[in-house]
């Protein structure tokens, strides 16, 4: 198993809309597991030549389930069937911590000033108005994000090759070197990346992380951890569909909540608001929920 470690420096935040919903609903104060995915999918896809879409079969319909039809998916999709375990974490060390912000519906006017809308005197000033939903955004100018995506690169590879055929997999392990991380959520979500960090991965159990983990999997809270709701990473999250979703933990600091958290306390990227989890992928101090995404 490989791990990737990247910190992110923000440019001034992110936005990262739940799945289905209308604009106008909340974010996450930190992007799920599947953001950190797109992420790095997005960087393999530009460094390997991949397309944005690839087609995927349906599958049969199991345990009374639907069968799932034929379709068009993100190519994410073939990154996230590869994916062990991905998650996002608060930099000790950020100057500042995360605070979501949404504006209030408002009315614009916009004049419509192509020729058959042109007339004499006040006809002139004519306008439509038009209402605008609000999306909630994360603010942290130069904030620190930590993320990690542990993956099977022998499976990561088989499915690339799904996509390009004539891809090598010494092609993929050398992008996985040198790929850096360029945004997350939205297109305007830009990061810089400050650190990274490649290598192999041990399987641990019960250790700290100061990465979110669903709070099945936490055995106890070492300080502060904010609950949230966020949607687990699977077919429907890249393919279209409504997804499942769990509450996760958030290692967090003081006066952290659900709308403003502030930078877990840690020297020398330790963090002291963390959690114990049950079994997780560690690579050197940096460890994320092991298991199933």
């Amino acid at each position: 198993m490989m791990g990737l470690f990247f910190e992110l420096e923000l440019a001034w935040g992110f936005s990262v809309r739940y799945p289905m919903s209308s604009a106008a609903q909340l974010a996450p104060p930190l992007p799920p597991p599947s953001t950190a995915i797109g992420a790095l999918a997005e960087a393999l896809a530009i460094t390997l030549g991949l397309g944005e879409t690839i087609k995927v079969a349906g599958k049969a319909a199991k345990r009374g389930r639907k069968r799932s039809k034929e379709g068009l998916c993100s190519t994410a999709y073939a990154v996230f069937k590869a994916t062990k375990g991905a998650a996002f974490a608060l930099s000790p060390e950020s100057p500042v911590g995360v605070a979501l912000k949404s504006e209030i519906n408002r009315l614009l006017q916009a004049p419509y000033l192509n020729p058959g809308n042109v007339h004499e005197g006040d006809e002139i000033n004519k306008v439509r108005m038009f209402g605008v939903q609000a999306i909630t955004s994360a603010y942290a100018p130069k904030g620190l994000l930590w993320m990690m995506v542990v993956l099977d690169e022998k499976e990561l590879v088989g499915e690339l090759r799904a996509i390009r055929k004539d891809l090598k997999g010494e092609e993929v392990m050398d992008a996985l070197e040198r790929v850096t991380i360029r945004r997350i959520g939205v297109k305007e979500g830009i990061v810089s990346t400050k650190k990274k960090e490649v290598g192999e991965v041990t399987k641990e159990e019960e250790v700290e992380s100061c990465f979110y983990a669903r709070k099945g999997s936490v055995v106890r809270k070492l300080g502060k951890a904010v609950p949230i709701v966020m949607w687990r990473p699977g077919r429907e999250t890249f393919c279209g569909g409504d997804p499942k979703y769990d509450v996760y933990l958030v290692p967090a600091g003081p006066l952290s909540d659900q709308f403003f958290l502030t930078p877990p306390r840690g020297v020398k990227g330790k963090c002291e608001d963390s959690l114990v989890i049950k079994k997780a992928w560690c690579l050197n101090k940096y460890c994320v929920e092991g298991g199933e995404t």
